[in-house]
């Protein structure tokens, strides 16, 4: 039985309940670490505490347990989650198997933990770290490089990202595997005849989706330019509403909503922004809407993506420039969706009027793409793909040491027996050669 230290500083578990963001830290760490309590491994989840009353250890599911750390909420504090997150470890009978540090800035404390315990980690990475003009900036990016250098395993969700990883500078070196991200059948099904009467929404109307955040790059005014051209173009009305807002106390994506309220007004553009939904009804958004839109200019969308096609709703997502697939992998053109250039509402509002002149085209892509993410993509499948990475890394710690212990052994054996005028031990030389104190892996007791 794997015993497991699930690392997230700054996004709890126990935040996702109220509300939904369609690509949420804490519902990947809810997710992840609920679907690995299942399949028997014991998880401990590590991420600040951000209330006096919480209790250090909570017992929150089978085999999963959340451990607050007092560690403050701002960057600064990353050193002191790590010196608990060690002390918690020491404490712990058998220690933990493996670390998984659920993004790059939880990562020093995994290294943390490694340097102190040898226990070896993994790091879960949504997209490669930015160069920033600043010097401050500029050791971010070098401090993220040598993250994902000594990591033994950095975990990617598509091969986009993979491909984009491995050619920046200074991280060509590290081990790289693809895990893609998850849904659970649980909270996301077709409930497609009752969804509009639920919500309140027109039944006569081509109904558009997109969910996300309200940021720049992530395609909500490409899907309103499109909805204009598709009235414009095909005569097709139609209306574009969008769940998702921004985090509280952020302002950005405040102006990005006010942008694209004035772009819908001088686009003569239906824009209803619902904002964000408690996880139940989520499948009623999905569920009741023509068909999901789904081209960011950046990457992201891949939660979006797979809720809809959990709720057999058409997607038209976004192409990677060359490789005739989406930023995630998962929708396959002409079967589960339709993929169209970002930033290009014309092939866009195209693909809307094809699938409004034939609704059996329409169900039978949402059908099939339901099918792909039930064969695919449920938290469950992920956390088995997760888990085989793990045995990966564990073996090749385990081939290490044996390893390091063969040559140990060999080397006490040369200098215990005795030397022979005139003949050179190569094993003798080697050790002669090492210098005190030399690096190895630290192995936990």
């Amino acid at each position: 039985m794997l015993k497991i230290a699930l690392i997230s500083c700054h996004a709890s578990p126990l935040a996702v309940a109220a509300s939904f963001d369609c690509d949420s830290p804490g519902l990947y760490v809810a997710q992840l670490g609920t679907e690995l309590g299942a399949l028997g491994c014991q998880v401990d989840i590590f991420t600040r505490r951000d209330r006096i009353e919480q209790p250090q250890v909570q017992y929150w599911r089978p085999n999963v347990r959340v451990i607050h750390v007092p560690a403050g909420p701002m960057q600064p504090q990353l050193e002191q989650f790590g010196r608990f997150l060690v002390g918690f470890a020491r404490r712990q009978r058998g220690g933990y198997d493996i670390a998984h540090a659920c993004d790059l800035v939880s990562a020093s404390a995994a290294q943390q933990l490694r340097r102190t315990l040898g226990v070896p980690y993994v790091v879960s990475l949504q997209g490669a770290p930015s160069p920033a003009p600043t010097q401050a900036g500029g050791a971010a990016v070098t401090l993220h490089q040598q993250l994902l250098v000594d990591a033994d395993r950095v975990l990617v969700p598509c091969r986009q990202q993979r491909d984009a990883l491995q050619v920046q500078p200074g991280t060509g070196s590290a081990r790289i595997d693809i895990v893609p991200c998850g849904f659970d059948p649980a909270m996301l099904w077709p409930v497609r005849l009752r969804a509009r009467g639920l919500l309140g929404l027109p039944k006569g109307a081509l109904l558009a989706l997109h969910v996300g955040r309200l940021a720049a790059g992530h395609g909500v005014d490409t899907a309103i330019e499109s909805i204009a051209q598709l009235a414009g173009r095909h005569g097709v009305s139609a209306r574009l509403l969008v769940v998702g807002t921004a985090a509280p106390g952020d302002p950005g994506p405040l102006h990005e909503l006010q942008h694209l309220r004035d772009m819908a007004q001088r686009l003569d553009v239906a824009l209803m922004v619902a904002g964000p939904q408690p996880v139940a009804a989520l499948r009623h958004w999905y569920s009741a809407t023509d068909v999901c839109i789904a081209s960011p200019h950046q990457h992201g969308g891949g939660m979006a993506v797979l809720g809809a096609m959990a709720c057999a709703t058409p997607v038209i997502g976004a192409a990677v420039a060359g490789t005739g697939e989406d930023s995630a992998g998962m929708v396959v053109d002409g079967e589960s969706g339709y993929l169209v250039a970002p930033r290009d509402p014309v092939a866009l509002a195209n693909r809307l009027a094809a699938l409004h002149a034939n609704p059996v085209l329409a169900r039978s892509l949402g059908v099939q793409g339901w099918r792909r993410a039930q064969r695919h993509y449920t938290w469950r499948s992920v956390a088995r793909c997760l888990t085989a990475v793990y045995a990966q890394v564990l073996a090749g710690v385990a081939a290490e040491l044996t390893v390091e212990l063969a040559a140990e052994l060999a080397v006490e054996v040369v200098n215990e027996a005795p030397a022979l005028p005139g003949v050179s031990c190569p094993a003798r030389t080697a050790a002669a050669a090492t210098p005190p104190g030399a690096p190895a892996r630290i192995r936990q007791s």
